[in-house]
């Protein structure tokens, strides 16, 4: 079970100032230098030693951690469709197969593959029930800072232009107020690594945990850049008795909330000085193209027939 920061684990430099969606348990805490954001992760993960904290990082923060396919719920039942009929593609692409090298271990575990299949998906930018995370602060603290728009990410900064009534933030005092676009945030995400495990896939009592870079062949170089995970929720069976009485809501089950044991806010001024200017901390290196990233290249020759066209973003 995730253990969450609690207030009194407040340390010099990261400090509590809230809590996160108005009644959540989850505490906020600010971080005001390195020192501060190093102590305040290794509260969180001596509290959480039996599985492994991973880290998000956002440039707002939403009301909900949830995957890519519920951020338009009008499209919800038709990404899904689309998904599931990608994978059971992919399932069946014995050339897709053979280019991932599983080996024996796996071979024929329809789980195993069409899970993994989705995490990549996922982490190369399709709509999936599932969401990314890393397991370096330093990756995080990029994705904090840099704000992904129109085909690219862009460096955010302070800006000194007024925003209205609704972009502020307030926390513990009603009478200050933030501006949201100041800051960055980093969510705490608590994964079930305390279980059995195959080749990346960590097989936990709720959730699906994929380490990329023991799942796939290096050959997919953009989760070896970002070390990247990808977690899923298990899919819940619906009671019969429910659903003919229309009490079942299925999207809910990928709501990822309960298992963020805390949340970091660190202005993008600080981020920025605290990343320097280093070429692993970069676009070109976090997104290498299809001249590089040969799993991205056969992933992209697939759309068209056993993905469908444009079904990732490209970079």
């Amino acid at each position: 079970m995730p253990k969450i920061l609690r207030i009194q684990d407040s340390v010099p430099g990261a400090e509590y100032i809230g809590k996160w969606n108005n009644g959540s348990k989850i505490n906020i805490f600010d971080v005001k230098d390195t020192n501060g954001l190093n102590a305040i992760i290794g509260v969180a993960k001596h509290r959480n030693s039996e599985g492994t904290v991973l880290y998000r990082g956002q440039c707002k923060l939403y009301e909900h951690l949830i995957p890519s396919i519920m951020h338009n719920m009008t499209t919800f039942s038709r990404n899904l469709a689309v998904l599931q009929d990608s994978l059971e593609k992919m399932y069946g692409d014995k050339s897709l197969t053979e280019y991932c090298n599983w080996g024996n271990t796996v071979s024929g575990w329809k789980l195993y593959i069409k899970t993994t299949y989705e995490a990549v998906l996922q982490h190369y930018g399709a709509k999936t029930r599932s969401v990314d995370f890393v397991d370096n602060h330093w990756t995080a603290l990029w994705f904090a800072l840099n704000e992904y728009k129109s085909g690219t990410y862009t460096k955010r900064v302070i800006s000194e232009v007024p925003v209205t009534e609704e972009q502020w933030i307030t926390y513990t005092d009603p009478k200050k107020k933030d501006d949201a676009n100041q800051y960055g945030y980093i969510f705490l995400y608590f994964a079930d690594t305390g279980v059995p495990e195959v080749n990346g896939l960590y097989l936990g009592k709720d959730s699906y945990t994929v380490d990329l870079r023991k799942a796939l062949p290096p050959t997919f170089l953009r989760p070896v850049s970002q070390h990247g995970w990808v977690v899923r929720k298990r899919d819940v069976k619906v009671d019969m008795l429910d659903m003919f009485e229309g009490n079942t809501n299925t999207s809910d089950q990928h709501i990822f909330d309960k298992d963020v044991v805390g949340i970091l806010r660190i202005r993008i001024d600080l981020i920025d000085h605290m990343l320097g200017n280093g070429a692993l901390l970069s676009q070109e290196n976090f997104f290498p193209s299809t001249d590089y990233d040969k799993g991205y290249k056969k992933l992209v020759d697939l759309q068209g027939t056993t993905l469908p066209l444009n079904m990732m973003e490209m970079f």
